[in-house]
């Protein structure tokens, strides 16, 4: 009795492996027959992650902001970005390089960008 019930058991996990491997090898299949109804073409192009520029000039411009080593000039270019391209998906970074030590100089330091805000329109 014991044997049969040890027969069966393995039987059963046999017939399972083998169904498991079948559907695994039909999906393959399916797979392949789609691809080659899309004329061979490879899945649709991955979606693209972070920013995009809209031209070469705007990506040009882009990159000679965060190539530049002066930080006045750094700051002259990212004033002459934002301007020229104000719907850019680069602005905030325009912005980051416009002002790198903005995120260092803590309460103080924004007070006083504050104030000379301030000077500056008023």
């Amino acid at each position: 009795m014991k044997i049969r019930k040890g027969t069966v058991v393995v039987a059963i996990l046999l017939a399972f492996t083998v169904s498991v491997s079948a559907l695994a090898q039909r999906r393959n299949q399916q797979q392949q027959q789609q691809q080659q109804q899309r004329g061979g073409q490879a899945d649709a192009p991955a979606q693209q992650l972070g920013p995009q520029p809209t031209s070469k000039e705007e990506l040009d411009a882009f990159v000679a902001l965060q190539n530049e080593q002066n930080a006045a000039a750094k700051l002259a270019k990212g004033d002459e970005f934002v301007a020229k391209f104000p719907t850019s998906d680069f602005i905030s970074y325009a912005h980051t390089f416009r002002n790198p030590n903005g995120q260092t100089q803590g309460v103080r330091g924004c007070r006083r960008a504050g104030a000379e805000f301030d000077d500056q329109i008023g």
